[in-house]
């Protein structure tokens, strides 16, 4: 596939393509490849598969980003700039408004940009401000939801301040996110994260909802399949939820109560969770 971005229009080249077809894949590695190599940029692919971006047809938009997007997640990080990162950005935030079937592919096209270390100023909180607004995490599948939890814990890791500085719409935004969360492999991964955030965010005057969300959960009750040496175990989820409840001292006035309360419980493990609080050097 010859890249003149003078006159190329690459909707012809993928627009009757399955994404599982093998072509698909070669067609993706040979952008990346030119990209990599100085043929062409970042933008003038993203011109070149304006045909698709814009395309009225719902998939067809789909497959555009879904190319961009595997695109981003491979080439040389020296073979982006700042500038072009940031008109990516405007990119991904607005394909965040667009038709449901194009959200997994934008969620991790976002998730290709905050792998690159200079996102500029503003551009984080543009993204989340879209990613709250648009996208109803818990309506969304379980992968998805899960690279949404990983959006949320790498804009923490590169860019604190910039996030302290959303104050309570970064907070509510988190919370809203993990309202309802049911799967184990997304709890597990919110478990083990969610302590980083308390620690980091001031909770305000939502320290209370953030704890009934988490507290809802407690004790845990999950069974283990039979026969699955790799799942998720209960004691593990347990272990990492008692984490949350006690990883910051907003909680207490709620944490030492709900304890004490299921340690009266007649299930044997709201007593052992219970335990693990109240003795296990948590509080």
């Amino acid at each position: 596939m010859d890249l003149d971005m003078n006159n190329k229009n690459l909707k012809d080249e993928f627009e009757n393509l399955n994404k599982d077809d093998p072509d698909f894949s070669k067609k993706c590695s040979k952008l990346i490849k030119d990209i990599n190599e100085g043929l062409c940029t970042i933008l003038q692919l993203t011109e070149q598969l304006k045909g698709l971006l814009v395309d009225p047809v719902p998939v067809n938009r789909e497959i555009g980003v879904h190319v961009l997007t595997m695109v981003l997640e491979e080439i040389s990080h020296e073979r982006i700039s700042v500038a072009q990162i940031n008109v990516m950005c405007d990119f991904y935030a607005d394909k965040l408004k667009d038709h449901h079937q194009i959200i997994p592919a934008t969620l991790r096209g976002i998730l290709a940009l905050l792998s690159f270390n200079n996102v500029p100023d503003g551009q984080l909180r543009k993204l989340l401000d879209s990613l709250f607004k648009n996208v109803p995490c818990q309506q969304q599948q379980q992968h998805d939801r899960l690279n949404i939890y990983k959006i949320l814990k790498k804009s923490l890791e590169n860019s604190a301040a910039e996030l302290l500085e959303m104050d309570m719409d970064f907070v509510y935004g988190v919370m809203s996110a993990v309202d309802g969360e049911r799967d184990p492999r997304n709890l597990l991964f919110l478990f083990h994260w969610l302590p980083i955030f308390l620690r980091q965010c001031n909770l305000g005057h939502l320290r209370e909802e953030m704890f009934e969300v988490l507290a809802c959960y407690f004790p845990i009750d999950f069974r283990t399949p039979p026969q699955d040496s790799n799942s998720i175990s209960r004691s593990t989820l347990a272990s990492s939820l008692s984490d949350c409840l006690c990883a910051t001292p907003d909680f207490a006035e709620y944490c030492l109560p709900l304890a004490l309360e299921k340690l009266s419980s007649s299930l044997h493990i709201a007593k052992f969770d219970s335990l693990d609080i109240l003795v296990g050097e948590r509080l």
